[in-house]
Order: C-alpha cells, then sequence, then structure tokens
C-alpha cells in the first residue's frame, strides 16, 4: 500500500491529550486513497476524526485508522456550503458566516471534525447538524466504492445517525440561508459566551454521556456525589459534572485512559444503582474490551 502508515501517539492529538498508540494511522487526501485503503485491507479499519469526543485506550490499537484530516476544502454555491469531511466544525460555521450564511451559528464553539459531527449529528442550543444537511459523500467500506447519500437516505436522532461503521464520510453539504453577516456574528458571539460560561476549559472529550430525556447526565452524576470526584490525572468538572476533565496540567499526574475510563463506570454504575437508569455515552471508546463499540 503506498499510502503511508504511521505510529501516532493518541495523546499528541486527542482534546484529552490522553491515550495509547494508534500504530497504523492513515490520512486519505481523497477518494483514490481510500479506494487504496480498502483494496489494501478490505473493511478491516477503523474511522478517527479529530479525537474530539474518541478515547484511544493506553493499550493502543492494531488495526488500519483512518484520520480525516487532510479531507479538506470549503466552498459555496448559492445557498449551499460543500465542507469535506477533515475541516473543523469551528472553521466551517466561521466560513459560513463569513459569507453570510445564516443556520449553523448554535455550532460555533463545538469541537471535532465535519464528518465526526455528521456521524454523530453534532448539536447544540437546540440546533443538530442534520437540521442542515442537505447530503454527505460517502466511501463505502462494505463495497469499495464512493456514494452519494440525500438527507433523507440517512436516519438523525439525538447525537445519532445511521450511518454505519463502513460508511466512511468524505464530504458534506449543506442548505443554509442569506442574512446580515453583522447579524450572523452577533449571534455567533452571544452563543460563544453561553458555552464559555457553562463548560469547563480544561482538556476533556466533550459530554461523556447523552442526554436522558431532556436532562444533561451532569445533573444525574452532581446528586450521586461524584462533582470533582478525582481519579489519577482525570476529574469530574466541578463547573459541568457531565465533564471528566484532565487535570494533568495542574497536578503532574500522569494521564491514563484507564483512570478516565474507571470515572466513566463508576457514573454508569452510580447512576443506575440510585436512578435506574443506564447512560447511554457521549464519548466513543476504541480498544475498551469491556464496552462493545459505538460508532460515532
Amino acid at each position: 500500500m503506498s499510502i503511508e502508515q504511521i505510529a501516532v501517539s493518541a495523546a499528541s492529538v486527542s482534546s484529552l491529550r490522553c491515550g495509547g498508540e494508534i500504530r497504523r494511522a492513515c490520512f486519505p487526501r481523497g477518494v483514490k486513497d481510500l479506494r487504496e485503503v480498502y483494496e489494501s485491507c478490505g473493511d478491516e479499519v477503523i474511522f478517527l476524526g479529530g479525537l474530539t469526543n474518541t478515547l484511544v485506550t493506553d493499550e493502543g490499537v492494531d488495526e488500519v485508522a483512518l484520520f480525516s484530516d487532510r479531507l479538506k476544502g470549503l466552498s459555496v454555491e448559492g445557498e449551499t456550503l460543500v465542507a469535506g469531511a477533515g475541516e473543523k466544525l469551528v472553521k466551517v460555521v466561521r466560513y459560513a458566516a463569513k459569507c453570510g450564511l445564516s443556520g449553523l451559528e448554535g455550532l460555533a464553539n463545538v469541537p471535532g471534525s465535519i464528518g465526526g459531527a455528521v456521524r454523530g449529528n453534532a448539536g447544540a442550543y437546540g440546533a443538530e447538524i442534520s437540521d442542515f444537511l442537505s447530503g454527505v459523500d460517502v466511501f463505502r467500506f462494505d463495497v469499495g466504492q464512493p456514494e452519494y447519500l440525500s438527507r433523507e437516505e440517512i436516519a438523525f436522532s439525538y447525537r445519532y445517525s445511521n450511518l454505519n461503521a463502513r460508511e466512511y464520510v468524505v464530504r458534506a453539504y449543506f442548505s443554509l440561508k442569506r442574512d446580515s453577516v453583522t447579524e450572523i456574528a452577533e449571534r455567533m458571539k452571544n452563543f460563544g459566551k453561553k458555552r464559555s460560561a457553562s463548560q469547563p476549559k480544561e482538556p476533556s472529550l466533550g459530554s461523556v454521556f447523552k442526554r436522558h430525556e431532556g436532562t444533561s447526565m451532569g445533573w444525574y452524576i452532581e446528586r450521586c456525589g461524584l462533582k470533582g470526584e478525582k481519579k489519577g490525572a482525570f476529574s469530574f468538572s466541578v463547573r459541568h459534572a457531565g465533564f471528566i476533565v484532565n487535570d494533568a496540567l495542574c497536578d503532574g499526574a500522569e494521564a491514563r485512559a484507564e483512570d478516565y475510563l474507571y470515572l466513566v463506570r463508576l457514573a454508569e454504575k452510580r447512576i443506575y444503582e440510585e436512578f435506574g437508569i443506564r447512560p447511554k455515552r457521549e464519548v466513543n471508546v476504541i480498544g475498551d474490551k469491556r464496552q462493545e463499540r459505538n460508532w460515532r
């Protein structure tokens, strides 16, 4: 396979600053590279975006892991915005605003790549990325071919799409509306202030669990007495208990993925014992033998 495979430490690229070695990382630039990976590996690959909501365990992974970083490109055709899967969602929202296209403002400060955001139906402040999606280009690793899927062909719900583990997002198309650049910028500023006031600034993977019937799992975690609970370098944030943050920069502790997972499992156990609720993870875990893979 001519497309390069390299070893990458998850800790060096993850927003959590933690994780083991990804021993066969690939950075495809387009369909040609993806087809080459398929011809060499079939569907024995895993998809990684920007590692903003995915934890790689300390043991690392041996599978060929596809990063979307080099799947770039931003353009506007009328009121349609086209974005490569590797573009950061933050950058795409700002680009849309600069072009006078409205709709994505509520996602202005949501981390992650476009591919991951579409797969996981990223959202904030009542808006979800699927609200503005008109379609996606995917590469299907079950058949080794590219395909266009319209919005109507994809099922979305809260933090979920039915894009399967073999459908690799290459490009996304968004249907937006023309509006004043100034007014769009003001809305983005207000959303940014709200997010800054309510969410932790320390490294994290975002919300650990999905909301339960509209209520943040941080509410349940706090009432289980776990707010501020620590394990190694990690703790449930005192600002928002729904986040597990990396305090290593403050206390010098080694950041071990197993300590993060310890807190995840502790919350799952306590919430079930106290409320009879089984939390659904929003964070994906690669290499956790105790948790079935939940691709997003």
